[in-house]
C-alpha cells in the first residue's frame, strides 16, 4: 500500500487511510472491539452491529462520526 500510495503521488496518506480502515472497520478484531466498547461504555448493542435494519440511536453517534472521518479522508484523497 505504501508503494501504491507513492505511485499515486499520495505519499503516506493512502497507507494511513488503508491502515485505519483495515484495522478499525474491515478486520474482525476492530469491528468486535467497537461493539464490545460500546456495550461496556453505553450498556447497549450498537444498532449498526445488528443484521436486521434498525434506526440509529444517540449512542451510535460516536461511531458514525468516526466512520465519517474516514469517508472524508477517502474523499480528500485524489486518485
Amino acid at each position: 500500500m505504501r508503494e501504491l500510495g507513492n505511485k499515486l503521488r499520495l505519499k503516506d496518506d493512502f497507507f494511513a487511510l488503508w491502515s485505519d480502515l483495515s484495522k478499525d472497520w474491515i478486520h474482525t478484531r476492530g469491528v468486535v472491539g467497537r461493539i464490545v466498547n460500546q456495550i461496556s461504555e453505553k450498556s447497549r448493542v450498537p444498532s449498526w452491529a445488528l443484521l436486521i435494519p434498525m434506526n440509529y440511536a444517540e449512542d451510535d453517534l460516536d461511531t458514525i462520526k468516526e466512520l465519517g472521518k474516514r469517508v472524508f479522508q477517502f474523499r480528500r484523497t485524489r486518485f
